[in-house]
């Protein structure tokens, strides 16, 4: 990866970061890259989608809410349908569906 700012070389950084998520605070391993050049900081799409994917990993695990791979587990082991596991989790079939 090239800088935005010069075309030069950049370092990828990952840091302790606090954000903010449904009113919530949590520290999460931040990630983004470094301008060698300039010193400025930026993200792009990739990093951006992986800090969100961290963020939303540390709700679930406050409030114990389960991951997309532990649903369809759950449906597969107990033989499950979408509908019975939406009832059971208090969430519209169309989620489950989309796991």
């Amino acid at each position: 990866m090239k800088s935005p700012y010069t075309g030069g070389e950049v370092v990828r950084q990952t840091n302790k970061e606090e954000l903010e998520f449904r009113g919530e605070t949590f520290t999460i391993s931040y990630n983004n890259y470094k301008c060698i050049d300039t010193g400025k900081e930026f993200t792009n799409r990739e990093i951006d989608e992986l800090n969100m994917l961290l963020l939303h990993s540390a709700y679930r695990r406050k409030h114990n809410i389960p991951f997309p791979e532990e649903i369809k587990g759950m449906r597969v082991r107990y033989e499950l349908s979408q509908t019975k596991m939406s009832e059971i989790l208090g969430i519209r079939t169309q989620h489950i569906s989309q796991l």
